[in-house]
């Protein structure tokens, strides 16, 4: 089995998980809005526990996004602080994202695509809103913001 150990500021450990998966890659790790421990996956499962260890819930992934796998997620605080949400980049170079991880059954939104994104992206920020987001895309030196429904170039050659 895989351990998560958590650490305070002096490296002293205070906490050890024990993970329930095995044949699959943790992608990114975050604290939620609740301090909470946040774990994505490669094939986007979300796993959240206590402070404690404590297993809390378990959310999975759409068929498309465990095919293509997750690159990249990044947790992030939804606007004004009292959510918390998760955004992927997957290996087809889609973005999806769930903008409130505590939610009984969290699903993920696809993001309107990026032109000419067939590589990872030098560069992705998550623009929170209350609930939905913004991504500010670097792509082949233009910037782009993408939501669900439209994606802008913003500036060339950056």
């Amino acid at each position: 089995k895989r351990f998560i150990e958590i650490y305070n500021g002096a490296g002293i450990l205070l906490n050890e998980i024990q993970t329930q998966y095995e044949r699959i890659t943790v992608v990114n790790m975050g604290w939620s809005n609740n301090e909470d421990l946040i774990v994505v996956t490669d094939i986007g499962s979300i796993y959240m526990y206590d402070f404690d260890g404590t297993p809390l819930s378990q959310s999975s992934a759409t068929a498309e996004i465990q095919d293509s796998r997750v690159i990249e997620a990044k947790v992030f605080p939804t606007y004004g602080g009292t959510r918390t949400g998760v955004a992927l980049l997957t290996g087809s170079y889609r973005f999806y994202f769930i903008s409130d991880v505590s939610e009984e059954n969290p699903q993920y939104k696809l993001m309107a695509d990026v032109p000419g994104l067939d590589n990872p992206p030098s560069s992705w920020a998550v623009l929170p809103h209350d609930r939905s987001i913004e991504i500010l895309v670097s792509n082949n030196n233009k910037l782009y913001l993408i939501d669900r429904g439209s994606c802008s170039p913003k500036y060339h050659n950056v």
